[in-house]
């Protein structure tokens, strides 16, 4: 009986680990929300709705974020009038719309 309560305990253990793993954010997901806030804070009019940040895997294969990593830090290192001046909110907002272009100089 001891030994099927301890098999218990170490099954829901290690169940509540893998839903805490699963359950987390991103770190791509993470960056691009940052990014995402930055644009909404710094350019007239953007859309963060349009944002999609989320990573997911699917049937038909893996969706990423649409601002990269590397593209979030670049963003969320600009003041707001270098991203208007440099034409990234304008980019942004057509990666949020499905064009495939780099956001970031």
């Amino acid at each position: 009986m001891r030994t099927r309560g301890r098999y218990l305990l170490v099954a829901s253990a290690a169940v509540l680990a893998a839903m805490t793993m699963t359950c987390g954010i991103r770190d791509d997901e993470l960056h691009c929300e940052e990014a995402a806030a930055h644009l909404r804070d710094c350019c007239p009019s953007f859309d963060v709705h349009s944002i999609d940040c989320y990573y997911a895997q699917t049937g038909c294969g893996t969706i990423y974020p649409v601002i990269t990593i590397s593209e979030s830090r670049c963003i969320t290192s600009e003041s707001c009038s270098a991203l208007v001046q440099s034409g990234v909110c304008t980019r942004a907002q057509g990666v949020a719309q499905g064009h495939s272009t780099a956001v970031c100089p």
